[in-house]
């Protein structure tokens, strides 16, 4: 069997957090447990996935800047635009 390769990258999110039907009150709600619980865990890679939609997503973005988060947009296969790659 071969060696995987190591790369420093990781790839494979440890966790996901869809918010697709939820109201903004909740979304902040389950972020900001999701994030809290992932950084316990000592999780280094995690993607939320907010939609395309003009109410979660600025509203992540907001926060991910405000707990000074390392982020990007997720591949196009993985969600692109709607989805949120974050490095904890």
């Amino acid at each position: 069997m071969p060696k995987p390769k190591n790369n420093k990258y990781l790839q494979t999110p440890q966790a996901v957090l869809d918010l697709h039907g939820f109201f903004l009150a909740e979304a902040e709600e389950e972020v900001k447990y999701f994030l809290d619980e992932a950084i316990k865990k000592n999780y280094r890679f995690i993607r939320i996935i907010s939609g395309k939609g003009e109410i979660i997503k600025p509203w992540l973005e907001d926060y991910l800047f405000f707990r000074k988060l390392n982020w990007r947009p997720a591949k196009f296969s993985d969600g692109g635009e709607g989805a949120f790659d974050i490095r904890l």
